[in-house]
């Protein structure tokens, strides 16, 4: 996988600048498909699907194709830390990344399940856990979805997905990812005790920059 380019399950992200926009355009592929792309309009992201090479509309699990969208709208909208009211916290630029790999080196081994393009899978009460130590760790959850794990096989769940936004109207971000993760442990808390559940993470650092878990 190129430099430049982001796994989100079997959907990959390429980033590349084109003439006649001010901003790069993020391309979306499945696997060697081409899908679509997401570019910046000069208002607003832009969403644009293709048909596969039979002319048939493609088919897309919603939660993949959820989170490689809000990949693809913080790498292309110019706005992305505006329209969050983030206020930089100054100790953020040297920490953020020591963070980061504090949160993901300590729950990587126990993820149940990791996908090819290495996407964790957590079950509820660990996932209640990670939420907690984003809280720690000053970050937020902005985006949190379930999934059956069973047989070594992942089943998707359409109604156990969320995207969250802050509420509070603090600009401070201990505040915003405070309120993040409040959100995200409601949500994940009303979820099945199942032994089968499993839940996926989208997470901001302190610059308005996300990852998967």
């Amino acid at each position: 996988m190129e430099d430049d380019e982001l796994r989100v399950d079997h959907l990959r992200l390429s980033e590349d600048d084109v003439d006649g926009f001010s901003e790069p355009v993020v391309r979306l592929w499945w696997d060697k498909e081409f899908v679509g792309q997401v570019y910046w309009d000069g208002d607003e992201v832009v969403v644009q699907i293709h048909s596969d090479d039979d002319g048939e509309p493609f088919d897309l699990s919603l939660g993949p194709f959820a989170r490689a969208l809000v990949e693809a709208e913080q790498i292309v909208n110019p706005n992305w830390e505006d329209e969050l009211d983030i206020v930089d916290d100054p100790s953020s630029d040297e920490d953020e990344l020591e963070e980061t790999t504090r949160l993901v080196s300590e729950f990587d081994s126990r993820a149940v399940h990791r996908s090819d393009g290495g996407e964790g899978y957590f079950d509820k009460s660990t996932s209640l856990e990670f939420i907690d130590r984003c809280d720690e760790l000053r970050l937020g959850v902005t985006t949190v979805e379930g999934f059956d794990y069973q047989g070594r096989t992942l089943k998707s769940r359409p109604s156990l997905i969320a995207q969250f936004k802050p509420n509070t109207a603090s600009s401070e971000w201990a505040n915003i990812a405070a309120d993040l993760n409040d959100q995200a442990r409601e949500v994940v808390s009303r979820w099945s005790d199942r032994d089968t559940l499993v839940v996926a993470f989208v997470v901001m650092e302190p610059t308005g920059e996300s990852f998967i878990a």
